[in-house]
């Protein structure tokens, strides 16, 4: 029989008078309690006074289900983040969250942030002399000359703070790195970098590892539709450097969006100008200039050319001319659009640019883009709502004329050929509105992208 204290005495006690069941010892205890127990509330306590663990990082998943972009450098490092360079660019230049810049590639951290302190003063100072002499130069324009002192006044507010204290490191960072220390480039669909541009200004976490579909609830959550939504980020950079070059494609293009001139519209290599000072194209008075076109490109093509050759190097011919004609001294930035097909017309095309007047007086295309459409898409009741237009009238009357009419065939594939590019149009027309909007949101801020050689 183990002999232990009443629960009222204390002390330690370890010795056994008998053992009545054999191979059983009695267990030590301390005031009634076993020394397993003891043991027991040691590890509670212990683990009561452990700070918590921190929290696990999500793990990551395939680079394909995420919405980010990456660049793989030949030394092996990894850039994540969204890539704002066209493919042909000399360098390939990328947007990354600072910290997780700063974590993962540091040496790229360092040469992207170098400076940073020293050249914002001189930064502001060079924007407020370009807006002084900016402001001067189009006095004549009311709406944005005001636009102009606004921005002024407000480059002027900021740079007496900058003066008194810098301001606090920047969300997002730009890198650039040459085409020759890279070893390759994964880019995303739009709809999928707009999700990360999206994540971005909602400050979500660890956008760069998670999942697309993760992004997506979480963006959706906040009330965020991203069908309609596009990502403001212009305030997330800091103080940037604008070359001169970069500063006038800037310029070219918050005066276009002011005066939404000059503008051409057209197909292959017939160009009309479009706008508030030129007239909206008319269609009817086009058809007989268009057949000529694509009757001489077929015929070059019978005597050994090449029609699609042909019909390129006119496009370009008209291009060329077109932004020749403007006056040197009113514009520095137009938008041309225009139209091509293939010879079955099973297929359309349209084409949108926006070209900038540099210093030297050469023209310049910053921006590009290019959108198909099927005609066959088209529906039986979009085609009804055309039939009844008295413009598309107006050209079945010309096709009268020209010894096309007659055929309900030929008219019915003329309009499902309007519809598709008026489809292409209208999504060219949206890609730019967008571009246009991104890169006049901030005169201080992500510099415009330019090519480094001039339109021959």
């Amino acid at each position: 029989m183990c002999m232990r204290p009443p629960l009222s005495q204390t002390g330690y006690t370890a010795q056994c008078q008998d053992y009545p069941v054999p191979g059983r010892n009695c267990r030590a205890s301390f005031g009634g309690w076993t020394m397993h127990g003891l043991v027991a509330v040691g590890l509670v306590s212990w683990a009561i006074a452990q700070p918590p663990p921190a929290p696990r990082a999500p793990r990551a998943v395939g680079l394909a289900l995420r919405a980010v972009e990456q660049v793989t450098l030949k030394n092996g490092t990894r850039l994540i983040g969204l890539i704002t360079s066209p493919d042909t660019a000399g360098e390939v230049t990328l947007v990354a969250d600072r910290e997780w810049l700063r974590r993962h590639a540091p040496r790229e951290f360092a040469q992207a942030t170098l400076g940073d302190a020293e050249r914002g003063g001189a930064i502001l100072a060079e924007q407020r002399a370009r807006l002084e002499a900016w402001h001067k130069s189009r006095a004549e324009w009311e709406a944005l000359a005001a636009h102009l002192q606004s921005e002024l006044a407000a480059i002027v507010e900021r740079e007496a703070r900058w003066k008194k204290q810098p301001e606090p490191p920047s969300q997002l960072v730009l890198v650039r790195v040459p085409q020759l220390k890279i070893r390759r480039v994964f880019r995303k669909p739009a709809a999928d970098r707009r999700l990360a541009a999206a994540a971005w200004e909602l400050k979500l976490s660890d956008v760069e590892n998670r999942g697309a579909s993760s992004l997506l609830a979480e963006v959706r959550e906040h009330g965020v539709k991203l069908d309609t939504h596009q990502p403001d980020l212009s305030d997330r950079f800091g103080l940037l450097a604008q070359t001169d070059e970069q500063w006038q494609a800037r310029k070219a293009l918050v005066e276009y969006k002011f005066l939404r001139e000059p503008a051409f519209q057209g197909m292959g290599a017939v160009l009309v100008r479009v706008g508030a000072r030129g007239q909206a194209a008319d269609l009817a008075q086009l058809v007989p200039e268009l057949i000529q076109e694509r009757l001489q490109g077929q015929l070059a093509e019978l005597l050994g050319g090449s029609q699609g050759q042909q019909s390129a190097e006119h496009q370009q011919t008209a291009i060329k001319k077109a932004l020749a004609d403007l006056p040197a001294e009113e514009f520095t930035g137009c938008q041309i659009t225009v139209l091509d097909h293939d010879a079955g017309l099973r297929q359309v095309r349209v084409t949108g640019w926006f070209f900038v007047r540099f210093s030297e007086g050469a023209w310049r295309e910053i921006w590009q883009t290019a959108i198909t459409a099927d005609p066959a898409n088209v529906s039986p009741e979009r085609l009804e709502d055309l039939k009844a237009d008295p413009q598309i009238q107006g050209i079945e009357k010309v096709f009268d004329g020209l010894g096309l009419g007659g055929s309900g065939d030929v008219l019915e594939t003329a309009l499902r050929f309007g519809a598709a590019t008026q489809e292409a149009q209208l999504a060219v027309d949206k890609a730019f509105g967008e571009y246009l909007s991104e890169s006049t949101r901030a005169l201080v801020g992500y510099p415009v992208w330019v090519p480094p050689s001039p339109l021959p």
